[in-house]
């Protein structure tokens, strides 16, 4: 039986910590919301909407994908404006797998990626992914 993190009779030892190199990231701006939204219509067309939000009202240059297994499926480079961008995907039906529930097909996995940076300066900002 392991007792490292100390017992009644013994001292507390960490024997685990770090294991691979250890980065500090510092941030200016962040995000303080993204939200991804999906619709399906009876026709099986999809639209996607993302809202990202900045806890900054800066500036700058967006890019926003929509990716899976497969690879990137739609991408676009939106413009920030006081801290807030809005981007829609619109797919036609069959473009994007559906997802099912359990029995009835696949539930495939898609992710979204976003990237903001400042056009200003020309540096990185913040990216994220949901």
């Amino acid at each position: 039986m392991h007792q490292s993190y100390g017992w009644d009779w013994g001292p507390v030892l960490m024997t685990i910590g770090p294991w691979k190199p250890v980065s500090l990231h510092t941030y200016n701006v962040r995000f303080t919301d993204l939200n991804v939204r999906s619709k399906v219509s009876a026709a099986l067309d999809v639209k996607v909407t993302v809202d990202l939000t900045l806890s900054e009202n800066t500036s700058g240059l967006a890019s926003v994908m929509l990716k899976s297994a497969q690879g990137i499926h739609a991408e676009k480079y939106p413009q920030v404006k006081s801290g807030y961008a809005r981007v829609e995907f619109h797919f036609s039906p069959g473009e994007l797998e559906l997802w099912y529930p359990v029995g009835y097909g696949n539930q495939p996995l898609y992710s979204i990626e976003v990237t903001v940076s400042d056009t200003v300066r020309g540096h990185f900002i913040i990216e994220g992914e949901k």
